[in-house]
């Protein structure tokens, strides 16, 4: 039988008693196996030993935290996570000075020829210690001292030239290394394994995956059990100058595009940048004369002044018109083909003047014709900014991806408040361009737009409560001429979002907040007249006495 009592020093003391009622530990020693402990008066069913899982204990801003570890931490250990990471690196990181051996009986025990009852583990398990015969700490037995030899129930970690790295432990309650491991496997077994710790040589190091130390307001507050250390970074400043309210992002061609009202940024995963910084520069017209004509090929960037005329040059004309005016003072680029193909930069004041006031690119002498046939060889790039288009795009601030199909390879935006019920949309996977011909005016100029939905691969924008005839417009993405189209396909009657911030999925499906609850566009929606799928019916009595 088995009883805790409690001793004349107040601690308690596990008594284990025979049949003949005779009691004591050390008669016990090696006969003590399988012991579990449980609460209460009645005993639970035996569940072996299997392992234990170790954690440290952090406090973040009032938060309990658990960094895991692969073994305790003894003196000279330390732990490190997220910020408080020396390399600054996402990980979860345990440094341990001291190796804690856990033994289970399945070690490679042997017993030593030359001094009886002596088992060894060889050195092939077990870490090299920093010293021979060092002082250590163990669960069952106490270190040895200098006269070991003559010593009984004691161990000690040591070198040898002969077996090389070793843990050794003497006992004489047992005659075999068999004997031994079968002690070691049950008190594991029992939960009570035979554990030892000493320091080691090198350190060594685990990793695991970082805990979040989070803190959005910059300021943390760090408790733990034991000796604490912050080395607290700045955060880097990627940007500057964003606006001071929430924003929305998409991922678009292997880039981060954000929209927070002010501006457009992009982030390629190394800076953040306005979009208009190095955005693509269009080709307004080509075969163009020097005076007029040739094809519209592509319309002006919304977001940078910057576009290219390409010209079919003449033997006589030296003055080339350009199709906007005034320029800014830019700098004016001219260049002229060449006849292996290659374009020749000219230079500006000896080979060409410019008017920026008529927007007129006079040639020093004549360009001449093409040397190659059909083919501009004149290309002149200016740039010219029109009043208030840039704002079209940076003051947006909702959007979603759509494109052809349905596929999601433009970005669509809405919300500038001088233009409310219009929208754009960007070049083929290009958050750069906007072409001011890429745009859709929905419903009247007082009702604004204030979110999107993706339903059946179309594309649902949603108006606000003021043209109840049309709260959403759907559209869907084709191809006319070969040049991308999103005609409006249906419009839908029915309460409007209440906010651009009111919207989300569940189940694949979109939801909307309106005055009278949450609702959802489904594909039946689509080909329908009205909104009728109310998903918050149950949640309505709490939801529509919320103030706002």
């Amino acid at each position: 039988a088995t009883e805790i009592r409690i001793g004349a020093s107040g601690k308690y003391a596990l008594c284990v008693t025979n049949k003949d009622n005779a009691t004591g530990i050390a008669d016990w020693r090696g006969e003590i196996e399988w012991v579990m402990l449980n609460r209460g008066t009645k005993a639970a069913p035996y569940l072996p030993y299997g392992g234990q899982e170790y954690a440290a204990k952090v406090e973040i801003n009032g938060q309990l935290r658990l960094l895991p570890l692969t073994a305790p931490l003894w003196d000279g250990d330390r732990v490190e996570s997220s910020v408080l990471a020396e390399d600054g690196g996402r990980i979860s990181r345990e440094r341990h000075a001291q190796k804690m051996l856990v033994l289970d009986g399945t070690e490679n025990f042997y017993q030593d020829a030359e001094v009886n009852n002596w088992f060894v583990v060889a050195d092939n398990q077990i870490p090299f210690a920093r010293s021979t015969y060092q002082c250590g700490v163990c669960s069952h037995y106490p270190w040895a001292q200098a006269n070991w030899m003559s010593e009984d129930h004691v161990v000690f970690v040591g070198i040898n030239e002969a077996s090389g790295h070793y843990v050794a432990f003497k006992d004489s309650s047992y005659s075999t290394a068999a004997e031994f491991k079968a002690h070691l496997a049950a008190q594991y077994a029992a939960g009570t394994p035979v554990t030892v710790v000493y320091e080691l040589a090198e350190e060594e190091t685990y990793t695991h995956e970082a805990v979040e130390l989070n803190g959005r307001d910059g300021r943390f507050v760090l408790r733990a059990e034991g000796e604490l250390s912050a080395d607290l970074r700045m955060a880097e400043e990627r940007a500057g100058g964003l606006a001071d309210g929430r924003s929305r992002s998409w991922l678009l061609a292997d880039q981060l595009v954000i929209a927070d009202g002010g501006t457009l940024w992009i982030y390629d995963g190394e800076r953040v940048k306005p979009a208009s910084e190095g955005a693509y520069v269009p080709t307004l017209t080509i075969g163009k004369g020097p005076k007029a004509g040739g094809q519209e090929f592509e319309g002006i960037n919304l977001i940078q002044p910057k576009f290219t005329e390409q010209f079919l040059g003449t033997a006589a004309d030296k003055a080339y018109q350009l199709s906007l005016a005034p320029l800014d003072a830019a700098a004016v680029t001219v260049e002229l083909l060449q006849s292996d193909g290659s374009w020749r930069e000219l230079a500006e004041g000896s080979d060409f003047s410019v008017d920026r006031t008529a927007g007129l690119v006079t040639f020093t002498a004549a360009p001449g014709v093409s040397p190659v046939s059909g083919q501009d060889n004149v290309k002149i790039t200016a740039a010219g900014t029109m009043e208030g288009y840039a704002d079209r795009i940076n003051r947006c601030d909702i959007g979603a991806l759509f494109g052809v199909s349905g596929a999601a390879d433009r970005l669509f935006l809405s919300g500038y408040a001088g233009l409310p019920n219009y929208d754009w949309y960007s070049g083929y996977n290009d958050p750069t361009y906007w072409d001011d011909g890429a745009y859709a005016v929905l419903g009247q100029s007082d009702s604004a737009i204030v979110g999107y939905s993706i339903v059946s691969a179309r594309l649902a924008a949603h108006k606000d409560g003021r043209e109840a005839d049309r709260s959403v417009v759907v559209r869907e993405g084709n191809l006319q001429n070969n040049k991308p189209a999103f005609p409006i396909v249906n419009t839908l009657q029915g309460e409007g979002a209440a906010a651009k911030w009111a919207f989300g999925y569940l189940a694949n499906e979109p939801l909307f907040l309106t005055r009278l609850g949450v609702y959802a566009v489904t594909s039946q929606d689509i080909t329908g007249e009205k909104i009728s799928n109310l998903r918050s019916f149950y949640l309505n009595g709490a939801l529509l006495s919320e103030r706002g």
